[in-house]
């Protein structure tokens, strides 16, 4: 490790001595299996412009990190490596001219990979910053904890704009802020069997391109807000789901969708999904070749509402004419905030059609209910089929056109 590493200076706090000790892995608790205890090195602050490998000295504080360290070389973490970062610290893989960083770090069940604060408190230390479109970033059983210092809103895990990563089997425990933050053009790879655990916000913060990565498996538990944000931070607040294949996996926590979520590909929301739009926005669903599919069933039906009773949020908009828009097992309520466009009479729960377009779509074995609207209204030349529908105190009438 060139110009990497400078010996210890530096007398560890003895609450992190006493939790190396103890250096537990993130699936069993059991500790990494090399015995040795050693003392930590400490990793020098210049950029890393080379290859790098940061080894498993021992039991213990493998490395401590006393500063933002930037990667714009591939840094390799071995199995059972762990990294404690001060306060401020940070490590930010990132690509500079023709130079760009790649974070692996793949432990083990066994074996895993710990990237920890000093103080061993939430927001001891601020997180790691991706900036990479390297096919080689990867997380893989690791355990990402007490981040999230600074100004109180740094995710434990950053993932930027045209960034990729694949992360699985991975820990992010008791930080500060976020666990795991993901920018608009990203590219989850791979997401699996990961968990999410006393962090203080929402767990996740995801734009609504990649919600179809999120998995079943993957475990929540006492976060500050136990739902996941879909909110990418753009300026125009909007969410786009472009290209096929996007479907919404039904977790143990539900959605928050806090901006427009508008359908110009295919979208299915799957079986148990629970989401909940905030104020003033839609689902549209625009494209002419544009595809919504919602597919509950009888027992794990979807839920789509607002969040604050009667008319706290728009709606579900459909402009497309494709035969495969369904909504089936749902339940459909709060709408009506606003309607559409100044062609629409009504403002409802379900908004079908522009002008004399052929829009369509099929809703059976649905409630609509609570819309400060109509339940469903629709416009002149569109197409409903219905079957099995129960309506519910909606303001205008159930069914307008």
């Amino acid at each position: 490790m060139k110009n990497l590493i400078r010996g210890v200076a530096l007398l560890l706090p003895l609450t992190l001595l006493l939790w190396g000790c103890e250096k537990e892995n993130d699936q069993n608790g059991e500790g990494n299996n090399h015995t040795t205890q050693v003392e930590p090195d400490t990793l020098d602050c210049r950029t890393i412009t080379t290859p790098t490998t940061l080894s498993n000295r021992g039991q213990g504080v493998d490395y401590l990190v006393p500063c933002e360290i930037d990667v714009e070389a591939p840094l390799t973490i071995e199995p059972g490596v762990t990294l404690a970062f001060e306060q401020g610290a940070s490590l930010y893989i990132n690509r500079a001219g023709s130079r760009e960083g790649a974070l692996i770090a793949e432990g083990t069940e066994q074996d895993s990979i710990t990237f920890t604060g000093v103080l061993g408190l939430p927001g001891s230390w601020v997180g790691l910053d991706l900036n990479s479109g390297s096919i080689q970033n990867k997380l893989s059983h690791c355990i990402i904890e007490y981040a999230g210092a600074g100004k109180g809103d740094e995710p434990a895990l950053l993932v930027r704009k045209g960034s990729k990563i694949i992360i699985e089997h991975c820990t992010f425990r008791d930080n500060n802020y976020r666990g795991l933050q993901v920018a608009p053009n990203t590219l989850l790879e791979g997401f699996q069997q990961n968990s999410f655990l006393r962090n203080d916000d929402y767990p996740i913060r995801v734009p609504a391109s990649q919600v179809t990565y999120l998995d079943a498996a993957t475990r929540f538990a006492d976060n500050a807000l136990s739902e996941i944000y879909v909110q990418n931070g753009s300026i125009y607040d909007r969410g786009y789901v472009r290209g096929s294949g996007h479907e919404w996996t039904a977790l143990s926590i539900p959605y928050f969708v806090d901006q427009d979520l508008n359908v110009t590909g295919q979208l299915t929301i799957a079986k148990g999904c629970q989401i909940s739009f905030s104020n003033d926005k839609w689902l549209n669903v625009e494209d002419n070749g544009a595809i919504l599919k919602v597919e509950g069933t009888r027992l794990q039906k979807v839920s789509i509402t607002g969040r604050a009773g009667k008319g706290s949020w728009n709606g579900i908009y459909i402009a497309s004419s494709s035969p495969e828009n369904i909504i089936e097992y749902a339940t459909i309520a709060d709408g009506g905030q606003n309607k559409k466009g100044w062609y629409m009479n009504n403002s409802a729960n379900i908004s079908v059609g522009y002008l004399d377009n052929p829009d369509r779509i099929i809703i059976s074995e649905t409630t609509i209910r609570n819309s400060a609207g109509c339940g469903i209204v629709k416009e002149p030349g569109a197409i409903v089929s219905r079957s099995k529908i129960t309506y519910e105190e909606n303001s205008s009438g159930n069914f307008c056109q």
